[in-house]
């Protein structure tokens, strides 16, 4: 059987969602499977066992470049791929939907139009898969991907997965023990104040952390922690290939909820994800992934992205954990 996942964006939803493929590939050996993704995340998916092809596609740079297209040139590359038995659009939006069209299959997969936000895009699908969109993230992507083809999934052997982000990464990783504080977020409402965490980190003077950034803003945060405290370093700007092999190198990690933090989750590395305008349903709760979240109503069709309830979240309520976990997993 050949079939298409498609999973454009973003980071962390990606990750997510590439956790199907173990479940996949235990239950049978006979399904080749191709992946299609925006080009801007392709690098995550290097190197993957079960990943026959990587179908990389250009649409984020055609919207931020408003080129039309571009866009559709991207989308004239799907015709010439082989039919596939089935494709999985495992997004649940227009844009995808709208990939899924261009693809050559036997049959379309996506969500029913009560399970995604954007429910015109569910018409363009031939199955349907049902599954609460407020329902979590992890499971909605399993379930999508995994019940066309037929295969099962439990909480404990979501619990019991195995590690499944690779990296070719010739970069050298500090000899010390260290711990990652990822900064960034997608809207400044979800992330964590730069006085909070320099409080975080002044309660353990004695741990070395290296403060992850992207953006020119998160540099300029990153750097203030640097001056400000002794034990955080501020981190080299990475490529995904990097943050996978440095995040794997870690003792553990403490961010926002956002994709850098999820690849922690992916590769079962301990973590604190914290939760202000989104959910905490967004990721999956285990023994070494854990959530701190502000006390706030999300509506999960409708995020507000003026609430910053974030910042309500004390410093010591996240040390308190931050001592918990890393105790634990020692």
């Amino acid at each position: 059987m050949r079939i298409a996942i498609i999973k454009l964006s973003s980071l962390g939803d990606i990750a997510f969602a590439m956790l199907a493929l173990q479940f996949i590939k235990t239950n049978s050996n006979h399904v080749e499977i191709d992946w299609i993704i925006d080009d801007q995340f392709s690098q995550v998916m290097h190197k993957h066992p079960d990943i026959n092809r990587v179908i990389s596609l250009r649409l984020r740079e055609a919207k931020r470049t408003k080129s039309i297209s571009l866009f559709l040139k991207e989308l004239l590359k799907l015709r010439n791929l082989k039919k596939y038995d089935k494709v999985i659009d495992a997004q649940g939006l227009l844009k995808s939907a709208i990939v899924a069209s261009f693809v050559k299959a036997e049959s379309r997969i996506g969500f029913c139009k009560n399970s995604i936000r954007e429910k015109i895009a569910s018409f363009i699908y031939d199955q349907h898969v049902s599954i609460g969109y407020e329902k979590n993230s992890i499971t909605r992507n399993l379930k999508v991907i995994l019940d066309p083809l037929g295969i099962s999934f439990n909480r404990n052997e979501i619990l019991n997965r195995s590690p499944y982000l690779f990296s070719n990464s010739k970069m050298t990783l500090p000899k010390e023990k260290y711990f990652v504080i990822i900064i960034g977020g997608t809207w400044k409402s979800r992330i964590y104040p730069k006085e909070n965490i320099l409080k975080f980190l002044k309660m353990f003077e004695n741990e070395k952390f290296f403060i992850v950034w992207h953006t020119a803003e998160e540099k300029r945060m990153a750097t203030w922690l640097e001056k400000n405290a002794l034990n955080a370093s501020k981190s080299k700007k990475m490529s995904i290939q990097q943050l996978i092999l440095f995040i794997k190198g870690a003792a553990g990690l403490v961010g926002n909820d956002t994709g850098p933090t999820h690849i922690a989750w992916s590769l079962n590395i301990p973590s604190i994800t914290i939760f202000g305008p989104t959910p905490a349903t967004r990721t999956f709760k285990t023994k070494k992934n854990i959530t701190i979240s502000s006390n706030t109503k999300i509506d999960p069709f409708k995020f507000k992205k003026d609430d910053f309830s974030i910042q309500s979240i004390p410093p010591i309520k996240i040390a308190d954990k931050f001592v918990k976990l890393m105790g634990s997993n020692k």
